[in-house]
């Protein structure tokens, strides 16, 4: 993945034959020159897909001390090449190695240094829209001679953030607050054991979650991994999809047990009151809690609790499920890679 980045580069070399003594020149231990009247490396930016300066060679002003010393500001971008992978997405963390090289001179002709940090020391921080930037240091590398090209190259370790917040408040919350809204309408709704209500609700919420995947799928590179957050999301439907199964089947089972009916033969066992019976009499035995109507009011009952401790059950599972999520954002930044001259390719 290639990550743009504005850069300014502080390059301070040593020329001898640019010294003199202050005290024969008036006390003047430094004087402002053009970038075109000195020799300057040529430096570049290696492992870039695109390099420029902002600079003008011509414009550029160097400062030129009289120990020999010269020093000059680079600014410009380019587009580096960076290893990110996605699976914590969106809490990722990478580390990024931005590398300038000076080629053409061998070891024993120039030395191409860089201002070093201990490892867990971070020297730069900087925000970029969507990314936090840190550098934690610098590395030097030198290529040996491939017909006479030297170069050296040093490496600035960057730790690249992303910002979770467009996500968390955009995505995650509203994905949570639409999963709990329908496990509120399928247990506690009014028709709540309706078969047509509870797939309505099982409907607009994979909609809702196919519009989220949809940007996901825009906003992340394809690679074999899924993200966290894709994961999130394949959770929520799949507790969703549980829970209105759940409901529809204990809607059918109770308006079957209701109507007389034996679930699992199917047969009716209401039976015909006896006309041969008073009205007052067919009455009371209508209200009679016979076993039949004993095991149908527990059946009822049974249903409402049950419906009660599936809703918090379901909701349980809601809460776990964006715990684990959130809990990446606490993850700790991965170690930085082995050195880049020590990799295998």
């Amino acid at each position: 993945m290639t990550h743009l980045h504005v850069f300014g580069v502080e390059l301070i070399w040593r020329d001898p034959r640019l010294s003199w003594d202050p005290a024969q020149y008036g006390n003047i231990s430094y004087i402002y020159v053009r970038s075109t009247d000195l020799w300057m490396p040529e430096m570049n930016a290696c492992e870039s897909s695109s390099f420029s300066l902002i600079t003008s060679d011509r414009s550029q002003k160097v400062t030129l001390n009289s120990t020999g010393h010269v020093e000059m500001l680079l600014i410009g971008y380019a587009s580096f090449i960076c290893e990110f992978s996605v699976e914590d997405f969106p809490f990722d963390q990478h580390w990024c190695f931005y590398c300038f090289a000076i080629p053409g001179y061998a070891e024993t002709e120039m030395i191409f240094e860089s201002r070093n940090a201990s490892e867990h020391t971070i020297l730069v921080k900087q925000d970029a829209s969507e990314w936090k930037m840190e550098m934690h240091g610098s590395r030097y590398g030198y290529s040996p001679a491939t017909n006479k090209q030297y170069k050296h190259m040093v490496y600035f370790d960057f730790l690249i953030i992303r910002r979770p917040t467009f996500w968390v408040l955009l995505i995650i919350i509203p994905a949570f607050l639409l999963g709990y809204l329908i496990l509120l309408g399928l247990f506690f709704g009014k028709e709540k054991n309706n078969l047509n209500v509870s797939v309505n609700l099982g409907l607009i919420a994979f909609t809702s979650f196919t519009f989220i995947i949809g940007i996901l799928a825009d906003s992340l590179p394809k690679s074999g991994n899924i993200s966290v957050l894709g994961w999130y999301i394949v959770f929520e439907l799949g507790i969703i999809t549980v829970a209105v199964l759940s409901v529809s089947l204990h809607g059918a089972l109770s308006t079957a047990a209701s109507a007389g009916y034996t679930w699992w033969t199917g047969e009716n066992e209401v039976r015909p009151v006896s006309s041969a019976l008073s009205d007052t009499e067919q009455k009371d035995r209508k209200h009679t809690f016979t076993p039949r109507n004993r095991w149908l009011f527990f059946c009822v009952v049974n249903v409402i609790n049950r419906g009660v401790l599936n809703f918090f059950l379901f909701l349980a599972l809601h809460v776990l499920n964006l715990a684990w999520l959130l809990a990446y954002s606490l993850a700790a930044p991965p170690e930085m890679p082995a050195d880049y001259f020590e990799r295998e390719d």
